[in-house]
């Protein structure tokens, strides 16, 4: 859990209290915090940013809530972790943003150019927009786009040399269209070796995708980096090396988490 996002009022407070004493007596972990249309305040080193939650939106798209996927990309992001030491030099597109707190920050961080997207849903755009304008940070673009499909609104006259994917690999039947010419292969900068595409997911529907989404990877020419794919427990805070096979138990698939940073590769 982010230490740095302050979800509940007060009164919610002992509700809050035991949620964390079933992660530290069963390790049960809630993937996701907040209501649809709420609030939520992320304390960043830069200063508190005021975030709002979207609305249920159509498609089923499961953004009416703050997955901590994104939570922990903000945190590392905010911690200047890794890669996230210096954004100077980064023009970052962030996919399926949901809340757009990762792009919001990687500005916050020192990125001159940052692109925030996600599905073309008139109430999930216009709740990025609005989490853009309330926080001053006029230089986030919010720009709508459906897997699979044109990416020209998204590129202009430079690719991106650091592209965001925050919990977008559940949907098995879309992994395709997300690495596919018209989305992740057709805006990441081939050119500029350093170019990564940074993954955190969630086990929400099992390996199965996870693994997918790694094979088809490597058809589009985008492998993993000297990192490596990793394993999260983030109750236990351990990792281990991604494995292809096998499922989880259902109980314990909340608590797991994978990372990874794809870099292209040419033929």
């Amino acid at each position: 859990m982010s230490l740095r996002a302050v979800f509940q009022e007060d009164a919610e407070y002992s509700e809050d209290l035991f949620s964390d004493s079933l992660e530290a007596i069963f390790g049960h972990h809630q993937p996701s915090q907040g209501e649809p249309g709420s609030k939520f305040i992320y304390k960043s080193p830069w200063k508190n940013l005021d975030i709002r939650i979207p609305n249920q939106p159509t498609n089923g798209l499961f953004s009416q809530m703050q997955w901590d996927s994104g939570l922990f990309l903000s945190d590392m992001i905010s911690d200047k972790k890794g890669i996230f030491n210096d954004l100077s030099n980064k023009r970052i597109l962030e996919f399926g943003a949901g809340t757009g707190l990762p792009s919001l920050l990687a500005s916050l961080a020192g990125s001159p150019y940052v692109v925030c997207s996600d599905y073309d849903d008139d109430s999930l755009i216009e709740n990025l927009r609005r989490n853009v304008q309330v926080n001053d940070l006029s230089n986030v673009k919010v720009i709508p786009h459906i897997w699979g499909h044109d990416v020209s609104p998204l590129v202009n006259e430079q690719k991106y040399n650091m592209i965001l994917c925050a919990d977008t690999l559940w949907m098995s039947d879309q992994l395709d269209n997300l690495l596919k010419s018209d989305s992740l292969s057709a805006t990441i900068d081939k050119a500029d070796p350093s170019s990564r595409v940074v993954i955190i997911a969630g086990f929400h529907t099992n390996r199965p995708p996870l693994a997918k989404f790694f094979r088809l990877a490597k058809e589009y020419n985008l492998i993993p980096d000297e990192n490596g794919i990793k394993e999260w427990d983030i109750v236990d805070n351990t990792t281990k090396e991604f494995t292809y096979e096998g499922t989880l138990e259902p109980s314990i698939c909340s608590r797991w988490k994978i990372i990874s940073y794809l870099k292209y590769v040419s033929n």
